[in-house]
């Protein structure tokens, strides 16, 4: 088929051709064999798991002392932690101590109506859905769709801050604004952040951005240590100001990556088993310490552990969830290489599996690992940089099931490879806190699962008249 000339036209023949793609994907699957476990039983990572505890407070306490005393040695006695019953609940925690509630009605709404945090424009994030953008056009994305605190409208207030280089036109079958922004250029970038920043004075009370290190969230650019440019003079512009930088980090564990400490970070949201799971809350006592305050282990109200001042959940997972946490961050600060190499392997599998491309897509495409989140992105924005490239799905399209990759990928098995925007992500299996701890990839799995991925996209561009 001839490419189309126009995106919206290559969209709606996506559409029409939905049931054939999906049909090709289920016959071209190949077959896969019958599961084998290839994770250890509990206990046989090479450290002893802490004992088995009763869901006591008293115990989760214990406990997360013991993580907090990890977190001060490897960053000093100045940064402290604070487990979370979930990712949402720490980023909950953490706009709540940036944007802080006065002590009546009245002081609160005050607070919340005059305080201005200032967001890059990335990726969509769950710690945006309680602010109302800046400006007001942006209410618009997904991402804002909150209903405030407690059920409540929504009066905090972002200054979102596009990347210079980015793009955030329409995309997919169910049309949404995609952040494409693996070509954002981190000086003028944060030019505009520092521009905006002193442009929201005396209201601004935070700058808060994502943490996951790949040109998919904007950090193509890196220094010689690997961190992320953009995230270092985004805490360079934060300290200037004087306001905390929070980190929305939740795919990622604790100790893995570049040291984000680097960054003069005042609290970065962990998801040690995978986002959307308990969550831990790491960066400075300014910050951590109120969480802990109000969850009972930092010297008053004992067993206090909620955070319903705030809105959130219950701050602290059960016990067992905490030392299964506990064990892993253990062997991330004893044991980082281990965990390195599983990424390694993921990298060398795919980039030699995507030697079969067409030398054309091949050549556009950005593979990056994450050692953070054990994972490899495999970013295709570039074949849009001269005219219509390959298909990316948005958000909506995800919700309406007509994510071609996303569902074709299902069709086929494909169980740990992923597709935000015009990235696909190859990840560490991590829906057990022990695959987690003892990471492991089942090599020729993840062979077959990128053979099918590579029999998918030469579906989708056959359907459309992009070679691949």
């Amino acid at each position: 088929m001839a490419r189309e000339k126009y995106k919206f036209r290559m969209y709606e023949n996506l559409a029409k051709a939905a049931g054939t793609i999906l049909e090709k994907a289920r016959a071209a699957a190949i077959e896969r064999p019958a599961r084998v476990p290839v994770h250890p039983p509990r206990g046989t990572s090479g450290s002893e798991p802490p004992p088995h505890l009763e869901n006591d407070p008293k115990d989760a306490l214990d406990l997360v002392g013991r993580i907090r005393e990890l977190v001060k040695d490897a960053y000093g006695d100045s940064y402290d932690a604070c487990p979370t019953s979930s990712t949402g609940a720490g980023l909950a925690l953490c706009r709540a101590m940036a944007v802080p509630d006065g002590r009546t009605a009245e002081e609160k709404a005050i607070l919340r109506e005059s305080r201005i945090a200032v967001i890059p424009r990335q990726k969509p994030s769950e710690i945006l859905s309680e602010f109302r953008p800046l400006p007001p056009k942006y209410a618009l994305l997904p991402e804002f769709g909150g209903h405030g605190m407690k059920g409540g409208p929504c009066t905090l207030r972002a200054a979102l801050v596009p990347l210079a280089g980015a793009s955030y036109s329409y995309h997919g079958i169910v049309p949404a604004p995609v952040s494409m922004v693996a070509n954002a250029h981190t000086g003028p970038s944060l030019d505009a952040v520092a521009a905006t920043a002193e442009a929201c004075l005396p209201y601004l009370s935070a700058i808060i951005a994502l943490g996951t290190g790949i040109p998919g969230c904007g950090f193509t650019q890196v220094k010689d240590d690997g961190l992320p440019e953009l995230h270092a003079g985004l805490g360079e512009i934060a300290g200037e100001y004087d306001v905390p930088f929070i980190l929305d980090n939740s795919p990622a564990i604790p100790f893995l990556g570049p040291d984000l400490a680097k960054t003069a970070v005042s609290a970065i949201v962990f998801g040690p088993f995978g986002a959307g799971g308990p969550g831990l809350v790491i960066g400075s006592e300014e910050l951590v310490a109120p969480m802990l305050e109000l969850a009972g282990a930092n010297g008053h109200s004992a067993g206090n552990r909620t955070s319903a001042k705030h809105g959130a959940p219950p701050i602290f997972p059960s016990a067992d969830i905490v030392g299964d946490m506990l064990e892993l961050m253990t062997e991330t600060r004893n044991n980082p290489e281990r965990f390195g190499r599983v990424v390694d392997k993921i990298y060398d599998i795919a980039t030699s599996e995507f030697a079969h491309l067409g030398d054309d897509m091949k050549r556009q495409l950005r593979f990056r690992k994450s050692y953070g989140t054990l994972s490899v992105e495999i970013n295709y924005e570039d074949t849009w940089n001269d005219g219509i490239g390959f298909p990316v799905f948005s958000s909506r399209d995800r919700a309406a099931g007509t994510h071609l990759l996303r569902e074709g990928l299902r069709e086929m098995g494909a169980a740990n490879i992923s597709v935000v925007d015009a990235g696909i992500v190859l990840s560490v299996p991590r829906k057990t806190p022990r695959q987690a701890i003892d990471p492991h990839i089942d090599t020729e799995e993840l062979r077959r699962d990128l053979r099918n991925l590579l029999s998918l996209l030469k579906i989708i561009g056959d359907e459309i008249g992009y070679p691949v």
